[in-house]
């Protein structure tokens, strides 16, 4: 349901092109905002990793309801499991790092070896332009000497 402000009354700002901001006022209400299909994946919980969610949102509500009643062998628990967790995605994005370096420099010694085997066959172009050139010459100074001596 909205209300409009008047438009000639005083308040609101003016922007630099004169403007008026904020002459209306309008209020939403009972108004449900979902998220969509891609928000909701980003935010999903990994399915390996949703008996140990399950598990920090019972704590989770223990501790609210009854505090103090979670033991500490829980919390050790749960806090192992989450470093080792951690330290398992650490490894896991080491070894592909690794593995990206070793695919880039396989790549470049490629690109390298292809830029050496395309210079050979330039300067070897290069040499039979030279070559095709003095015969040419060759040929063409023997027919200059020969018309010059009719």
């Amino acid at each position: 349901e909205g209300s409009g402000g008047d438009e000639e009354g005083s308040g609101g700002d003016e922007d630099i092109s004169g403007r008026r901001l904020g002459a209306g006022t309008y209020t939403v209400a009972k108004m449900k905002i979902l998220p969509s299909q891609a928000d909701a994946e980003k935010y999903r919980t990994h399915p390996d990793n949703q008996d140990r969610e399950r598990e920090l949102y019972r704590i989770a509500y223990l501790h609210h309801v009854e505090i103090g009643s979670v033991s500490d062998n829980s919390i050790r628990s749960l806090e192992s499991e989450q470093r080792d967790m951690k330290k398992e995605m650490v490894d896991s994005i080491q070894h592909q790092e690794k593995e990206l370096k070793e695919e880039l420099k396989e790549g470049m010694d490629m690109f390298r070896q292809m830029e050496e085997e395309k210079t050979k066959e330039l300067e070897q172009t290069f040499i039979q332009f030279g070559v095709i050139m003095s015969v040419c010459c060759f040929v063409a100074g023997g027919f200059v000497v020969h018309f010059m001596r009719r």
